[in-house]
């Protein structure tokens, strides 16, 4: 662990009544990774990632994001954390009476400070930045396409320009073509904004084209943490089920 690092939780648990989700997580993430997280059915992934960007509080543990203490964080510092995270929700969570448009500029008119012209200037911008078109803006998240509403999402996620990136199952539902185009996306944009990215994901493909290490939960703990080689590697029951596929067929692996 560096003093530099962008989320850091130790001691995680997550308890909801008598069932034990987290026993005692230890999560370091890096500056400028890309961080997967992977697990069964009821291992808690979504609940962990909302625990790391303050959605949830964990029952005991601490959990420091951008330098700051989630629990002893004033309401101040909480919307100041929220205004340098971005987060892809599952199925993109579009707001589905706005445009593409409003979608995006929603975080800018949330800040009470930027004139509407600036506002949808810049939305424009990030719409561009993931790769749709000026003719799709006006359109409602109904009008288009699995895919586009994941990148609608995305360019949402970036509109006030993050550091910290966190995915939730970004391309579940898409079709293998615009799960690859969302891949390349993804990767680019790690380069070009210097992002460094946490994400949730149970697609194999994803998995392995993007990240830089992957944590994996089961037995309501970490029970691998590494780069995909490593982790692959780990003698783990559920891990060795897992990544049976890519053990299978391995030009998967190297994809």
């Amino acid at each position: 662990m560096t003093a530099d690092s962008p989320v850091v939780a130790r001691g995680i648990v997550n308890q909801f009544g008598d069932h034990v989700v987290h026993d005692g997580i230890d999560l370091t993430v890096r500056p400028g990774e890309i961080l997967s997280i992977v697990g069964g059915s009821g291992s808690g992934k979504t609940v962990l990632l909302n625990s790391l960007i303050g959605l949830h509080t964990p029952t005991r543990g601490d959990i420091r994001l951008l330098g700051e203490p989630l629990r002893q964080a004033s309401r101040k510092t909480e919307m100041a954390l929220r205004n340098r995270i971005g987060v892809v929700f599952q199925q993109g969570a579009l707001f589905s009476a706005f445009t593409v448009l409003e979608n995006v500029a929603f975080p800018l008119s949330e800040l009470h400070t930027l004139p509407l012209a600036l506002q949808r200037e810049l939305a424009q911008l990030k719409i561009h930045m993931v790769g749709l078109s000026t003719s799709d803006a006006n359109k409602l998240p109904a009008e288009i396409s699995g895919g586009m509403r994941t990148r609608v999402a995305l360019a949402r996620a970036l509109a006030l320009d993050p550091e910290l990136l966190f995915l939730d199952e970004p391309t579940s539902g898409l079709d293998p073509v615009s799960a690859e185009l969302f891949v390349e996306l993804i990767s680019s944009l790690r380069t070009a904004l210097d992002l460094t990215v946490v994400m949730v994901t149970h697609d194999l493909y994803t998995l392995t084209a993007l990240s830089d290490r992957i944590a994996v939960l089961a037995d309501r703990n970490v029970v691998a943490l590494g780069t995909p080689e490593e982790v692959m590697a780990h003698p783990h029951p559920f891990i060795q089920s897992y990544f049976r596929t890519l053990r299978d067929f391995p030009s998967v692996e190297g994809a």
